[in-house]
């Protein structure tokens, strides 16, 4: 393979990890400082810990749709 294309996909996989990173930080954050003080927030924040961007996406999606009572 050409070098450029390996670097081009090694760029891209850092930002892509970058990013993920990001969000589930985001998410950590964002579960301790909204959730109220009890077991809930403790699982939440457990979950979120350990499973890194999939805990984090979970979390998301509960809380959006939470918000919205769509289903």
């Amino acid at each position: 393979m050409n070098n450029s294309l390996i670097y081009f996909y090694r760029i891209v996989s850092i930002l892509f990890v970058v990013a993920l990173t990001a969000f589930w930080i985001w998410q950590l954050i964002k579960c301790s400082s909204q959730e109220p003080p009890g077991n809930r927030k403790i699982l939440w924040l457990i979950l979120i810990a350990l499973t890194h961007w999939i805990g984090a996406t979970i979390y998301f999606f509960y809380k959006l749709i939470r918000k919205n009572n769509t289903f």
